[in-house]
Formats: C-alpha cells, sequence, structure tokens
C-alpha cells in the first residue's frame, strides 16, 4: 500500500484504528473534564477514610513514613532522655 489511509467512521470496536481528529477531539473532551476518574478499588478505598480536609492537609507534601521521619529528628531534641508519665 502507498498513499494516505483514509477511515470511513469512528471506531467501534477496541482494536478498530483511529484518526487523528478522533483522539484530539476525546482527549478535548477529557481535559476540559474537571470531574475526579478513580477505579473501583480507589473509590473503595476514598469511602473507607474517616479524615478531615485539615487532616489530609497536615501530611500534603509528605515523600516518606511520617514515623521515619520523627525517629529521624528525635536524636535533635534535648529532652529525650527524660521520662514522661502521663496519669
Amino acid at each position: 500500500m502507498t498513499g494516505f489511509l483514509t477511515l470511513h467512521a469512528d471506531p467501534t470496536g477496541a482494536l478498530h484504528a483511529v484518526t487523528k481528529q478522533y483522539v484530539d477531539s476525546g482527549m478535548g473532551t477529557h481535559t476540559a473534564d474537571t470531574s475526579v476518574h478513580l477505579t473501583s478499588a480507589q473509590n473503595t478505598f476514598l469511602d473507607g477514610l474517616t479524615v478531615t480536609a485539615t487532616e489530609v492537609n497536615y501530611v500534603e507534601g509528605v515523600t516518606s513514613s511520617v514515623q521515619t521521619q520523627l525517629d529521624a529528628k528525635l536524636p535533635l531534641w534535648p529532652y529525650r532522655d527524660c521520662k514522661i508519665a502521663f496519669s
């Protein structure tokens, strides 16, 4: 085959060829969509959370284990050898 391939219609099957125009149109619609797209598993996980927006913001930007970060700071605390009693 030589020359251009012209597709006569939009795809109707998972493995059908698509035109650039078809892809561009779909992407434009998708990128303008402000809703969140989740898998079923992600949605189930989020439904199980019981945190407030404020609590989520406390860990915004955390890139490693919070406990690891706290453990690293412990040697810097001047009162680390003190015993603290709660009553």
